[in-house]
């Protein structure tokens, strides 16, 4: 593969809004930071339409040392502001949006970043990609986040574009760069190992990463540890998913050419990575743009630490009053939105292979008989008279690890007692089915249902009546969660579940 290292430039640009001035070639005008004492600025006439922000050589600083950490607090200020937040998640989306209209592809968002930046009504699906599994010299694949749900989504669309974006200081998250092309490559070959018919070898089933973020020495270094993630891969799901094509990982980003008409791809199935944001070479990742709102680079990361409770669906539902409320303004109205009553949730729940353990939501208790349910979140679930229900009560997030391993023993117990997994189906067919529930069915209730399946079931997925407990391995409860994440898209299992988990399982 061809490789170029040389990085790609900043691409953070105003252009004028003149019905005149927007035939001819862009110009971008000057632009100026003037903040306590801090004076940037750049004039640039270039024809490419793009502005590098370089506050080096341009800066002068006309006051002292404590001037100036008083400019930076004011520029981090700015950075969080959830009313130049949200602006510049509007301007992003706008972006993603023709970005999926040039290729004419579904738009996919890599969680929870990406979800921002797709409306609700365009939204296709989510995949879970970390970056720091695509960390420099930490490269992994991940057998927690398999996404096994993505190979048909995209054979059935032909491809897709995934959305992420990043903070200040890089251009292109790790997800896209990296962790999403070792995914492609171990998919790729893992079925060319189990099909030699298919005939790939080559590019079909080479790493592929993007020239100019990823260097030439990283690129092999990740190739070299491809095999060893194919082996790993095969050893906890033996039938990868079927696949018509390789999968080839593509990029774009705000300094690309968007394509003049759909291209198509004969020899693989395009996956789009799309960069939401722009690269800003600037203190804090941000910069004054046009209409009185500072541009932040990444907007949507850490969402905990700006949102005041929004979240994505929310945020586009009442976009419109949000984007045009004044500043003081804004953060009132977020609070008042988010503080109405959500409406109850839809049922979501998954069936674990032929197993008899579900995991799902807690609207998905009455949904139907259940011969027990296992509720984990805080707050009660309904579900049919006569119904067995056990209710852990377990704290969101890592308050709920101590709580989680305390009561995982009373949950074991609770179901060899009543013999709700071993015994005889009754004539409605449901007596024997565990239903296990969290309030979104992602996190405490797979860690809960992980621990069942390791239980009471076989590496066969056949069901065995213990007595004691048998010895539990590592590569056991990855198989187990494999087969969890086979089945429920939204499983997601944070790494404190999982730590309550594996301490319970195998102390």
């Amino acid at each position: 593969m061809q490789r170029s290292d040389s990085p790609p430039r900043s691409s953070l640009f105003r252009r004028s809004s003149s019905s005149s001035e927007s035939s001819q070639a862009s110009t971008v005008s000057a632009v100026s930071i003037d903040v306590d004492g801090l004076f940037a600025t750049k004039h640039l006439n270039r024809d490419d339409g793009e502005l590098d922000m370089n506050f080096g050589d341009d800066f002068v600083i006309e006051n002292s040392a404590k001037d100036f950490k008083s400019v930076t607090e004011t520029l981090r200020q700015e950075s969080r502001s959830i009313y130049n937040r949200l602006h510049s998640i509007a301007h992003d989306a706008s972006f993603v949006q023709s970005v999926a209209s040039a290729y004419d592809l579904p738009l996919i968002a890599n969680e929870r970043c990406g979800l921002w930046y797709i409306q609700p009504k365009d939204l296709f699906g989510s995949v879970y990609f970390k970056s720091t599994d695509g960390h420099h010299g930490q490269w992994s694949f991940s057998l927690r986040r398999l996404n096994l749900h993505l190979p048909a989504l995209l054979e059935e669309h032909g491809g897709a574009v995934i959305v992420d974006s990043t903070r200040r200081g890089k251009r292109m998250p790790d997800s896209l760069s990296k962790t999403i092309p070792i995914w492609c490559a171990v998919m790729n070959r893992a079925y060319a190992k189990l099909h030699p018919e298919a005939g790939w070898s080559g590019d079909d089933v080479a790493l592929h990463t993007p020239p100019g973020t990823v260097s030439r020495a990283e690129h092999t270094s990740i190739e070299k540890r491809i095999d060893e993630f194919v082996d790993s891969f095969l050893s906890v799901l033996p039938s990868p998913p079927q696949l018509s094509k390789p999968l080839r990982p593509l990029w774009h980003t705000p300094t690309s050419t968007l394509p003049p008409l759909p291209p198509t791809w004969d020899e693989f199935i395009p996956i789009v990575l799309c960069t939401a944001s722009e690269y800003v070479d600037a203190p804090e990742g941000t910069a004054r743009m046009e209409r009185d709102w500072t541009y932040v680079q990444g907007a949507a990361d850490d969402h905990e630490l700006w949102s005041h409770g929004l979240d994505p669906p929310t945020f586009w539902e009442n976009s419109n009053k949000l984007l045009a409320a004044p500043p003081s303004d804004v953060e009132k109205l977020v609070k008042r939105t988010t503080s109405t009553p959500n409406p109850r949730s839809a049922p979501s729940y998954d069936r674990v292979g032929n197993t008899r353990i579900w995991v799902g939501n807690r609207a998905s208790t009455g949904v139907r008989k259940w011969g027990a349910v296992v509720n984990c979140s805080l707050k009660n679930a309904e579900v049919d008279d006569g119904c067995a229900y056990l209710h852990l009560k377990i704290p969101e997030g890592k308050p709920g690890r101590k709580e989680l391993s305390k009561r995982l023993p009373e949950v074991v117990d609770w179901v060899r007692s009543n013999g709700f997994i071993t015994r005889q189906k009754t004539a409605d067919g449901n007596a024997g089915d565990v239903l296990v529930v969290c309030d979104q069915g992602r996190d405490r209730s797979v860690g809960t249902a992980l621990v069942l399946l390791s239980m009471f079931y076989d590496d066969d997925a056949e069901i065995q009546d213990l007595g004691e407990p048998k010895a539990i391995s590592k590569e056991s409860i990855r198989k187990r969660l494999v087969w969890i994440t086979s089945s429920r898209e939204k499983a997601n299992p944070s790494g404190a579940t999982l730590g309550a988990v594996n301490h319970y399982l195998m102390s």
